[in-house]
């Protein structure tokens, strides 16, 4: 099980692949923080970020898998 074919439902019935909404679900955290960046006029670039990205030990291969592959998409 890879997560392609985990879906999110939200309240209308609507279904995304999980890996979307994880990935938009960081792009919003991201956003903010780069753009407090840009108002502090420093020279930090997003890859001069080291993000990580913390999940419990209890979960499974594919669901860590999973986190990694949404983190990724961010940049993709």
């Amino acid at each position: 099980m890879s997560g392609d074919d985990w879906f999110i439902e939200d309240k209308t019935g609507e279904e995304l692949p999980a890996v979307v909404v994880f990935s938009e679900s960081i792009k919003y955290l991201k956003q903010p923080l780069m753009e407090e960046v840009k108002k502090q006029q420093t020279v930090i670039g997003v890859d001069d970020i080291k993000w990580i990205f913390i999940v419990p030990s209890i979960w499974s291969d594919p669901a860590k898998g999973f986190m990694r592959r949404a983190a990724v998409e961010v940049y993709a």
